[in-house]
């Protein structure tokens, strides 16, 4: 068989339920059942990706191409960030995209020198944040057409449902927390050189702390039952 100049993909998920998923996907396609993938964080023994990261990312005369699937938490430590052998031969897709920024992914941010990047996210809008500004000078605007919801309906891969917002008020002590995380976002800002600030790992912890007050708003567990109270039907799936 003619050996060929491999190419490396790195896949970031934010889940292992996910990084399971794409596994599997990938051993659907013709041509990848063999490929050989390298999973990093769930399941994966540490001492196993650990030892082999770098040569199995590295640009070489080879006859796979390989894969990695790592879970954001392990790729945000130094043991991954450091083994990852970078360049031109290698893509980098990150799922849930918009999630990248609360996840602590700052310094791997940083250190991403590939030759070509695609972030995936249903909910695009998130990917504005200021917690995602550096991921958003990675990957870049929206490809275009945006897929909506109706077109992904359309094209049948998304089961047709309806899509309604509710409005969550936080609670006074949770409203007091948001804003004391924002004054000292400020703060920080205002004190950190612009040119760090975006990789400072004390400031994208403060963000972090501030999503979760929306993430975990108690009154969303009261919204969400009342929702389901008042929509289900007996026999829905």
């Amino acid at each position: 068989r003619e050996k060929l100049d491999k190419r490396v993909v790195v896949i970031l998920v934010p889940t292992v339920r996910l990084q399971k998923q794409w596994l599997k996907e990938i051993r659907k396609f013709k041509g990848l059942e063999k490929t050989d993938v390298m999973l990093v964080g769930g399941d994966a023994k540490p001492q196993i990706w650990m030892m082999g990261l770098k040569e199995f990312t590295a640009f070489k005369r080879h006859p796979d191409d390989g894969i990695v699937i790592a879970v954001n938490r392990s790729a945000s430590e130094e043991a991954f960030i450091s083994r990852v052998t970078w360049g031109q031969h290698v893509l980098l897709v990150a799922d849930e995209v918009h999630n990248m920024g609360a996840d602590g992914l700052a310094e791997f941010l940083e250190s991403v020198e590939c030759g070509a990047v695609l972030g995936l996210s249903a909910t695009p809008n998130r990917y504005n944040d200021d917690e995602n500004e550096r991921v958003r000078e990675l990957f870049g605007e929206d490809l275009k057409p945006v897929v909506d919801i109706p077109y992904a309906q359309e094209l049948g891969v998304l089961v047709p449902y309806r899509y309604r917002f509710e409005t969550v008020p936080l609670l006074d002590d949770e409203l007091a927390k948001y804003k004391e995380f924002s004054k000292r976002i400020g703060m920080a800002i205002g004190q950190s050189d612009s040119s760090t600030a975006k990789s400072d790992p004390n400031l994208q912890l403060l963000y972090s702390q501030r999503a979760n007050i929306l993430k975990n708003a108690i009154m969303k567990t009261g919204v969400s039952a009342n929702l389901i109270r008042r929509e289900y039907l007996k026999g829905s799936s």
